[in-house]
């Protein structure tokens, strides 16, 4: 039977404002039954989101510490979120061309990210402190990892180290906390390695923003490949039902992994591109969306099968 996918609005106050916030129930969609669509199935999911105040900001990376949602803002700035949809920015003390994009808890309790377009990598404290940490162009310091350019993606190892993306070395990178770093190639040639997780699994995953396969890597740098759905996976995430969570973005669809293989669609409204993706303190999980109706949003998605 044919369903439809629905949108309810509701008028909620939200930062002392009137807003109106989508509760978006996406409900399955007919797939066409064949060989190469056996995998796909479509899902129920319930969808919440809350504006950004500032306008334009261009949302990217989103992490979950101290029990709430952390997300950089590529037009220069970082914002905090509790799980009631309060937001606050943080901008002062990041000044232009930053660009934040990648951000992850670190094990010191504080919130790190990455300035692509500044060179460096920052960390901010739970009071919204930011100390800047610049980096010569082809390298990862104060940690120096020689040849590693672009790092963009960072993530903490069930191993205590600090795994990243290096875009230019076409590798995947692990540092310790004292700063020992080593950097594992990929086979797979320009490969294009974006965004980083731990996995369920004991392993870390990773998306290939030019090849559209998922990779995972052991604590010990073995490297095994899987080709995606899409042709333009970016974020990931592992979810607290022991699933793998990536943004697709050519697809316009968020799409959930199971460590063997079987993928489930969650379709989002038209005009709305999932960027950054974390699992929340509240056991769901929460993303960003760019361009959704000419606004920015804070997103929560929910498995309702």
């Amino acid at each position: 039977m044919m369903r439809r996918r629905w949108l309810d609005v509701l008028s909620l106050p939200v930062l002392g404002v009137t807003a109106l916030i989508p509760l978006l129930a996406l409900v399955a969609q007919p797939v066409a039954a064949s060989a190469s669509t056996a995998a796909l199935r479509r899902s129920v999911g319930v969808v919440k989101e809350y504006p950004i105040p500032t306008l334009g900001t261009a949302p990217y990376g989103i992490t979950s510490s101290g029990g709430e949602l952390w997300f950089t803002e590529t037009r220069n700035g970082v914002g905090r979120a509790d799980t009631s949809g309060q937001i606050t920015e943080y901008s002062k003390h990041i000044p232009p061309p930053a660009y934040p994009e990648g951000i992850a808890a670190g094990p010191d309790g504080n919130v790190w990210f990455t300035e692509k377009e500044g060179g460096a990598i920052a960390r901010i404290t739970p009071q919204g402190r930011v100390t800047t940490f610049l980096l010569p162009t082809g390298t990862f310091r104060p940690f120096p990892v020689a040849g590693a350019t672009n790092p963009l993606s960072i993530t903490a190892g069930p191993d205590g180290a600090l795994w990243f993306t290096a875009q230019g070395a076409n590798a995947i990178g692990r540092i310790d906390t004292l700063g020992q770093a080593t950097l594992y190639p990929i086979p797979t040639p320009d490969a294009g390695p974006f965004a980083i997780t731990a996995g369920p699994d004991g392993a870390l995953w990773f998306t290939e923003s030019r090849t559209g396969k998922i990779g995972r890597i052991t604590v010990d740098g073995q490297i095994t490949e899987y080709r995606g759905k899409g042709t333009s996976t970016l974020f990931i995430a592992a979810g607290a039902d022991g699933a793998l969570w990536v943004t697709e973005n050519s697809l316009l669809s968020i799409e959930r992994f199971t460590t063997g293989g079987r993928v489930h669609v969650f379709a989002l409204p038209s005009g709305r591109s999932p960027i950054g993706i974390t699992l929340g303190p509240d056991g769901n999980l929460w993303f960003v969306e760019q361009g959704a109706n000419g606004h920015d949003q804070v997103a929560r998605i929910t498995d309702g099968r």
